[in-house]
């Protein structure tokens, strides 16, 4: 079980079949690459021969959509051997991502993800800087595969956010 105060963004690299180990990039959104579960999340990875690398967005505390996302696109090559992991608000990032892609990749994975601001907790900074619109058809067209993981017992993101990504 993955939980956490921050949100993450996390590229696997699967291998051509004749390559022995993919390649891992892990996005940090909120904190830093050090905080939370990364080096272990990093580490566990590694263990399985990928290799893993956990990098930091700009402008975390304080995060929009374009930013975020633009930075993303920018600066990381997305092919068919690509999976995107996100949590929390790196789910989003991860769709949003997905969406401007122009090629498929692999998979994609939402953990403790949302479509819409409605936590049980408190409000968010990003609320008012991200659009809470998705092409769901789009983005299951650009992926080989999707899994969403969710929690009952979430104290941030109801699991019915789960349930609406499931659909």
């Amino acid at each position: 079980v993955l939980l956490s105060h921050s949100f993450f963004f996390l590229m696997i690299r699967r291998p051509p079949r004749s390559t022995l180990f993919p390649y891992t990039t892990l996005f940090r959104s909120g904190g830093n690459s050090k905080s939370s579960f990364f080096p272990w999340l990093k580490n566990e990875l590694e263990k399985k021969g990928y290799d893993a690398y956990c990098l930091d967005l700009p402008n975390t505390e304080n995060p929009t959509e374009e930013e975020q996302v633009d930075f993303i696109l920018k600066n990381f090559k997305f092919d068919e051997n690509t999976i995107l992991f996100g949590h929390s608000l790196g789910a989003v990032d991860a769709m949003k991502v997905v969406e401007k892609l122009d090629n498929k990749i692999a998979g994609l994975v939402l953990a403790g993800g949302f479509i819409e601001p409605k936590f049980t907790d408190t409000q968010r900074i990003f609320e008012n800087k991200y659009k809470w619109e998705f092409n769901f058809d789009k983005i299951k067209k650009k992926v080989g595969w999707i899994t969403i993981l969710s929690s009952v017992d979430d104290y941030a993101v109801p699991f019915e956010q789960g349930k609406i990504l499931h659909q």
